[in-house]
């Protein structure tokens, strides 16, 4: 484990620095400022500055959150996405510019802020309170009341964890988009 990461009874997180890669567990309630910036976790600050650039990129989630992961990871998307050709498929183009219209990067500020925009915002149904939450490669930021309902899904969230690991592990996940 890192040096100084641990976790406290009020907030059981742990971040673990395993070679070049953050790994971001926990949550954690936070607000957004007035001028839209966000702080990030300090535990989380910590896994972002030992990046060789502690940019960040904001982009929408697949879920009605914000994802915050290092601009790195979105080079890798972006190499991926070249290969994949998609341009000629209007899904995958979809898919690209939505997610690029709804990104930016940051680098956070001397106190780890980050600056959000309106769109952002909007987008994941944010206002001052939020939930900041570690999934492991990621930070995923979250209405606090949509954040709960996540969690209350009859579905997924409610599998015990070996069901879920097993169909993980074995790549048998049932496609579960509404339809």
């Amino acid at each position: 484990m890192h040096p100084g990461c641990t976790g406290s009874p009020r907030s059981p997180s742990l971040c673990v620095w395993m070679g070049k890669m953050a790994l971001f567990l926990g949550e954690f309630e936070h607000q957004i400022d007035d001028k839209n910036r966000l702080s990030i976790p300090a535990r989380f600050r910590e896994q972002c500055l030992k990046e060789p650039d502690a940019t960040l990129a904001v982009i929408a989630g697949f879920d009605p959150c914000l994802y915050i992961v290092p601009a790195r990871s979105m080079e890798e998307l972006r190499a991926l996405l070249s290969l994949q050709r998609t341009e000629w498929n209007e899904l995958a183009r979809a898919f690209r510019l939505k997610l690029s219209s709804y990104g930016n990067t940051a680098t956070p500020d001397a106190q780890g802020r980050v600056c959000l925009t309106d769109k952002q915002k909007q987008y994941a149904g944010l206002e001052r309170k939020v939930m900041v939450v570690g999934n492991l490669d990621r930070i995923e930021v979250w209405d606090p009341e949509r954040y709960q309902q996540h969690l209350g899904k009859p579905d997924a969230m409610n599998m015990e964890m070996g069901d879920l690991a097993s169909m993980f592990l074995r790549g048998t996940f049932p496609d579960t988009r509404e339809r």
